[in-house]
């Protein structure tokens, strides 16, 4: 098998791509998507018959990460600074428009590098770097399918940064 086999040839998804950063890709259904950042701003784009959807604005963020949920929905983590601090928000595609953002981490130190996951019986899983008491410690955060509200809080006993997570069956992270 040779390479040109493998891989399609290139498409253009944003037309300025010299401050593009953070790509965060998904598949819902058979619709691939693509969140990422520009200028502090974040864009969506999705893949259909004719080619990649215009970029529409989203929301302002940086770090995003999609989800996609069996239903079709796209769940997105991302950082925002609002009003001098950096927090982790959340919102919702439904296929059609993007949800209002809601704020998922709730501290007052910088909210940084989320991770999401989305488990086998719909709980959303994220976790982010925090500086809360005044060093960078893992904090968790989870959602129930069908619910508004996020649960959050620090690991305890955790330090560091760029956390990464993961969800198994039985409700296991």
């Amino acid at each position: 098998m040779t390479s040109s086999t493998l891989w399609s040839a290139p498409e253009v998804v944003s037309e300025t791509t010299t401050s593009d950063r953070d790509p965060a890709p998904a598949t819902a259904g058979e619709v691939p998507h693509l969140v990422w950042s520009k200028n502090s701003i974040l864009y969506h784009s999705y893949r259909g018959s004719a080619g990649w959807s215009r970029a529409a604005a989203v929301t302002g963020g940086t770090q995003p990460v999609l989800v996609a949920g069996l239903d079709g929905r796209l769940h997105c983590v991302f950082t925002n600074v609002f009003a001098g601090n950096s927090e982790i928000y959340y919102q919702i595609w439904d296929g059609k428009a993007w949800s209002l953002p809601v704020n998922v981490s709730h501290t007052q130190g910088v909210s940084t590098d989320p991770t999401l996951a989305l488990g086998s019986d719909g709980v959303l899983h994220a976790a982010w770097s925090d500086t809360t008491s005044g060093y960078s410690v893992i904090y968790y955060g989870r959602r129930v399918l069908g619910t508004t509200f996020w649960s959050s809080g620090p690991i305890p006993g955790t330090r560091g940064g760029l956390p990464a997570i993961a969800a198994g069956r039985g409700g296991n992270v």
